[in-house]
């Protein structure tokens, strides 16, 4: 078994990124929403790569997602820790931005830099 871990970087709005903050302590907390979708999705899936975790660390405007998946397949593994990280930030984006976001030419939304962090075998 191969575990992978993997990060991307979502630069949002200030303002959103407030709003997904201010959700942490409620019972709509957006992030663990996200979190849920993902995981049934691949649950629903049925395929051989287990996801281990998924955490998330808020920096300024930047959100960090960072996920464990374990696998039997070296490049099933790696192509899976990518989709997670991506579905991930993807399932934030459409929680948070709003018309107006996407309106507005000024508005700084990106996902950056979906890495493999580490990888070890099990």
């Amino acid at each position: 078994m191969v575990k992978i871990t993997s990060q991307g970087t979502m630069v949002l709005p200030f303002q959103r990124i407030q709003e997904l903050l201010k959700t942490v302590d409620t019972g709509s907390n957006k992030f663990h929403t996200a979190r849920n979708i993902v995981t049934d999705n691949m649950a629903n899936k049925n395929q051989e790569i287990a996801i281990g975790s998924i955490d998330f660390e808020v920096s300024g405007n930047r959100v960090t997602v960072t996920c464990d998946t374990t696998g039997k397949s070296v490049k099933e593994a790696f192509k899976r820790s990518f989709d997670v990280v991506y579905e991930v930030m993807s399932e934030l984006l459409e929680l948070t931005l709003r018309e107006k976001d996407i309106e507005n030419e000024d508005t700084l939304m990106a996902i950056r830099d979906i890495t493999i962090v580490s990888v070890s075998e099990e």
